[in-house]
């Protein structure tokens, strides 16, 4: 069950990459619970995840989210993620990296919370134990 569940956060993440929202709205059950780094607080359902990437996208006029790494965690996946991209009316190009907590439950996605480091993320999806330095 777990190679099927990093599987298919790798189809996620196609689908977030190529802006597929239909398809992405697909894997979320309609109830989801998201809470992103910068949201106050957790949204729910998937008007909530649109709201919580319209403030995303407000943020950033251009943006790049790469996949470097998937955790496997059984029902729980920790993505690692590299953004790059400039701010609105800004010609710097920003760098970060972000850990991502996905959990999956009857090939949905139930929960997503991001963190700043790998060891919160780690600690979160229960695998405190795995490497966290790497």
């Amino acid at each position: 069950m777990s190679q099927e569940n990093v599987d298919f956060m790798r189809q996620a993440f196609q689908a977030f990459a190529d802006g597929d929202l239909t398809s992405l709205a697909e894997l979320l059950h309609p109830e989801v619970d998201w809470k992103a780094v910068e949201d106050p607080v957790p949204r729910r359902g998937f008007d909530g995840v649109l709201e919580s990437l319209a403030g995303w996208f407000e943020v950033w006029e251009e943006a790049h989210v790469d996949l470097e790494e998937l955790v496997d965690g059984g029902t729980s996946i920790v993505a690692v993620v590299n953004m790059r991209g400039r701010h609105a009316g800004s010609t710097v190009e920003v760098a970060e990296r972000f850990f991502q907590v996905w959990t999956i439950e009857n090939g949905q996605i139930v929960a997503f919370r991001e963190y700043k480091t790998r060891t919160e993320a780690l600690t979160a999806a229960g695998l405190s134990g795995h490497d966290a330095a790497a």
